[in-house]
């Protein structure tokens, strides 16, 4: 078994190369094995004549000669194809990687992954950590960006179950990316097996700094392009780094459409939110209260929207506790209210 879950059996095809033919179909066939989809190599000697069809429909998909020279095992073993390629290779390679978003927020998702796309990195998401170790076993990733407070299995079990699976050189770094903003939560995530923190929300300078300490990634210029945005976000209700920082995802010809995939959505649940916020308040479900404003939080972080963020925290410490806060209530839908105006204007006339 190589890294990532890939299955590789090398087959000596001497001295029958027939029976090594139906041997290799029978591999391939077998139901114990293609979960793993197997690839069959066939070892022969200089020399020794064999029909190339046959052992290609039997699936031997190439052939070395015994004893196989290193630099051609490894080619064998690990294809010019980056689901097969080992970490340590791609890491050895100048600008593209890829990365795992582990997120429950879809708006957080979205703008990590046009993070990391802007970067010229490839990203997938998922949305639990279940979901990370089932990624895990079908291809290999560079890096992992773990938010900790997902439903089912959080991103500090999600981490552990990672560290005792791969170890050595399968190790990947795992970065915690949360809305916690406290000294605590940092600690607890570095005990939890996780390599760094990025408190949310997240700009691109950040995300791209992380990049190049666990990756290698060469750093790019973008200060200039930040600072020349920034000069054009006058608006306090919005954090004028964040909105710069976002601004850059819609660049270039990959460029984000921020408005329709990201504020859109964020403007359409917020209604329902504060909704359901008041309604588990007035039954006192203080854990439906956390969740929510925690989930809010994030959305609002990740935009920009920290005046929301301050609130929502102000809300969440309260549920911990079975409060209510009515002042920070009302003011959470006034500031909603006003963010969603700010973000609406900032991203529709800026595209």
């Amino acid at each position: 078994m190589l890294g990532g879950g890939d299955l590789v059996v090398l087959l000596d095809l001497l001295p029958d190369e027939t029976a090594g033919a139906r041997l290799s179909d029978d591999i391939r066939l077998s139901a114990e094995l293609t979960e793993h989809r197997p690839r069959v190599v066939g070892l022969t000697r200089v020399g020794h004549s064999f029909d190339h069809q046959a052992l290609a429909a039997a699936g031997i998909e190439r052939t070395l000669y015994k004893p196989p020279r290193p630099k051609k095992l490894v080619a064998a073993l690990f294809p010019e194809d980056p689901d097969h390629t080992p970490i340590a290779a791609r890491r050895n390679r100048r600008g593209r990687y890829r990365i795992l978003v582990a997120d429950d927020n879809p708006i957080n998702q979205k703008v990590a992954i046009g993070q990391l796309r802007s970067l010229g990195h490839s990203a997938e998401a998922v949305a639990d950590g279940m979901e990370v170790l089932v990624a895990l076993k079908s291809r290999q990733y560079d890096l992992i960006l773990m938010d900790c407070q997902m439903p089912g299995m959080n991103g500090y079990d999600a981490t552990a179950e990672i560290r005792r699976r791969y170890t050595g050189d399968d190790r990947r770094p795992v970065v915690a990316m949360t809305a916690g903003a406290r000294a605590a939560d940092r600690e607890r995530c570095l005990a939890a097996g996780m390599d760094d923190y990025l408190p949310k929300p997240v700009t691109i300078e950040q995300l791209e700094m992380v990049l190049n300490r666990w990756l290698g990634t060469p750093p790019e210029a973008l200060q200039g392009a930040v600072v020349a945005a920034m000069e054009s976000v006058a608006n306090p209700i919005l954090d004028p780094l964040v909105v710069a920082s976002l601004r850059l995802l819609q660049q270039g010809a990959r460029g984000v459409d921020l408005h329709a995939d990201v504020v859109v959505p964020f403007m359409s649940a917020a209604p329902e939110r504060l909704k359901s916020i008041r309604n588990a308040t007035a039954s006192g479900d203080w854990e439906m209260v956390r969740r929510t404003v925690h989930t809010l939080r994030g959305s609002a972080g990740t935009l920009g929207a920290t005046r929301i963020s301050e609130v929502c925290l102000t809300l969440e410490d309260a549920a911990e506790i079975g409060k209510s806060d009515a002042d920070a209530l009302n003011n959470l839908a006034d500031e909603l209210q006003d963010a969603c105006a700010a973000l609406d204007l900032a991203f529709r006339t800026n595209p």
